[in-house]
């Protein structure tokens, strides 16, 4: 049994050649938190870039923005900054170099749009003006996307194995909880993009296959044309499976 882990590529680089999407969001992360920790941007534009749920429709650019934007905000933003770069840096960078740059892009682009208008619309429903900011949302709805193409095969979590489908739950899990602090509602639709993208990847009949009498859920998949089988070669072909 192989488990999902980076794999070099003519020696170690900490921006691969490969991967110039995945490299640019963490370039412009970093970037964004140092340039607004030494005071360097003028405060006024990070409102433009940044959406809450009152300004979404009259800044709608911004729910492309938001996931390039680390706001400075004391040790835990620092923390929490490091380990949204790191999963991006593992989960980004094997997904581009199986889909492409620009189908990558696309769809970093597309689920932080849909994630960010569940967000937003959570925030009208509650009525809580609720800022739309960092990695997590899009991050999630990936991990999301990744374990319904391919829910049973084993990963490394640091030191710990475990099944895809499980990281996607745990990720899943600490999305809501961040949000449902502040109210049980915005953590039910932080998750909008990650319910989308189950759906998107297979998920009907990904996270259900392998058990006993379920039902195949396949024609189900409104975006069969990614050729789910084709896309799950690729992933085993460059893991060395």
């Amino acid at each position: 049994m192989s488990y999902y882990r980076p794999r070099g590529y003519g020696g170690f680089h900490i921006f691969p050649a490969e991967t110039p999407v995945t490299n640019f969001i963490i370039a412009a992360n970093i970037v964004t938190f140092i340039l607004l920790l030494l005071k360097l941007v003028p405060l006024t534009l990070v409102p433009l870039l940044i959406p809450t749920s009152s300004s979404m429709i009259r800044e709608p650019w911004a729910l492309l923005t938001y996931p390039f934007i680390s706001l400075s905000g004391g040790v835990w933003t620092l923390i929490n900054l490091l380990f949204s770069l790191y999963w991006l840096y593992f989960l980004g960078g094997m997904m581009e170099r199986s889909w492409g740059s620009q189908r990558f892009l696309f769809m970093f682009l597309g689920l932080s749009g849909i994630s960010g208008l569940f967000l937003a619309f959570g925030g009208m429903l509650t009525g809580i003006n609720v800022p739309i900011e960092n990695l997590w949302l899009p991050l999630t709805a990936l991990t999301v996307i990744w374990a319904a193409h391919d829910p049973h095969s084993p990963v490394m979590l640091f030191i710990f194995p475990m099944e895809l489908r499980w990281l996607a739950v745990i990720v899943c899990a600490l999305l809501f909880v961040s949000y449902a602090t502040v109210n049980p509602i915005l953590g039910f639709f932080s998750l909008g993009g990650s319910i989308v993208s189950y759906f998107v990847g297979g998920g009907g009949s990904s996270f259900s296959r392998g058990v006993r009498g379920t039902r195949n859920l396949r024609g189900y998949n409104p975006l069969e044309w990614y050729k789910k089988w084709q896309f799950k070669r690729k992933f085993r072909r460059f893991w060395g499976e």
